[in-house]
């Protein structure tokens, strides 16, 4: 909640703290907010507090609490209030464009729609997807989505759930294939290759003989890229983070699909690539690689050239896992990047080795 000054200065008072801001009044929505470009400020966190009260507000519930899960790419907040429990999600400013934002939720809608189990998006009170909260470093968007109590897959790997993960994914594809709305988001994994491999170069200054290795690996996987085919059907509609943290079991051994945030048209044997990439060197790889394939392959088959595909993307998928962290250095903190550095880049290594 922001507070006008009254003493006429240019700043408010945010959280009982004056923050400088320069003052813009736009609209959104239909509705007026007042966005303050506040400098110096990379990122902001809410009261929990004041999280509650503007839920209860917003869709109507009381007694509402809110508790911190996560702090990543957005802030994942638990909500409880007489009536349910929800997830709350807020993403961060400029993170990306409100359309794209409302594209997720209609695309998690559809496949709502379409029989695959995914938490839903909560309407407001007024019917929408999504609220605004004016933050010291601007306009940030959030949604309350349904809970799904559950454990994630990374800890309940059967090749039974594994096998249930990949029809799911298939259908994801399938459907998708023919949407009734017009979707535009694009995942693009060339966009991401480029940012990684930046953030690489300018954030690890102290292992150079890395980089370049790093950066010779991004120049081949571009190349490589650049030559694929942008046809369906193996180019359309993917979730765009397949990994074990995105699937939830429930105590009946159902599995459920979570976090479409970076959903977009783009290859679907990068979907299939990112979880393969999640197992690699473990113990269970070849059996759960194996349920994983066979169990997407119930739904959809993998033609030639996407299964010639997977290696390239499990190679760009390893490359990530060291480039997002460096992206997000000074939001995570660099000791989150080399935590998984050298096992990271051992795996680079291999993946790159077999293309």
């Amino acid at each position: 909640m922001c507070i006008l000054s009254p003493h006429g200065r240019n700043e408010v008072v945010v959280f009982g703290r004056s923050v400088c801001y320069d003052m813009r009044i736009f609209t959104v929505h239909g509705a007026e907010l007042l966005a303050m470009a506040a400098q110096g400020i990379l990122k902001s966190y809410f009261l929990p507090q004041f999280l509650a009260a503007r839920i209860e507000t917003e869709y109507d519930l009381t007694n509402v609490q809110c508790q911190l899960i996560s702090s990543t790419l957005r802030d994942v907040y638990l909500v409880t209030s007489r009536s349910i429990r929800a997830i709350f999600i807020i993403y961060r400013h400029n993170y990306r464009p409100v359309q794209e934002i409302i594209a997720e939720w209609e695309l998690v809608k559809y496949l709502q729609q379409q029989g695959v189990p995914v938490a839903s998006v909560m309407l407001t009170v007024r019917g929408s997807f999504l609220i605004a909260l004016a933050a010291p470093e601007g306009l940030r968007y959030a949604v309350l989505t349904h809970y799904i109590a559950g454990t994630i897959l990374r800890y309940r790997s059967t090749p039974d759930l594994v096998h249930q993960y990949g029809s799911m994914i298939a259908t994801v594809h399938r459907v998708t294939d023919t949407l009734p709305f017009v979707f535009t988001r694009t995942m693009s994994i060339i966009d991401r290759l480029n940012d990684a491999e930046q953030a690489i170069s300018s954030v690890i200054l102290d292992r150079p003989t890395e980089v370049a290795f790093i950066q010779k690996c991004s120049n081949m996987l571009r190349e490589r890229l650049s030559v694929l085919s942008q046809q369906a059907p193996l180019y359309g509609v993917i979730h765009g983070d397949v990994i074990r943290a995105n699937a939830l079991v429930s105590a009946d051994a159902r599995l459920w699909i979570i976090d479409f945030d970076l959903c977009g048209y783009g290859w679907r044997a990068y979907d299939i690539a990112s979880y393969l990439a999640t197992i690699q060197g473990s113990s269970d790889e070849a059996q759960l690689r194996r349920a994983f394939l066979l169990g997407y392959g119930t739904v959809r088959e993998l033609t030639e050239e996407e299964s010639r595909m997977i290696p390239l993307f499990i190679a760009i998928r390893t490359l990530f896992e060291i480039g997002t962290p460096a992206i997000y250095v000074n939001d995570w903190g660099n000791s989150y990047l080399y935590a998984y550095f050298d096992t990271s880049l051992k795996q680079l290594q291999h993946a790159t080795s077999v293309l």
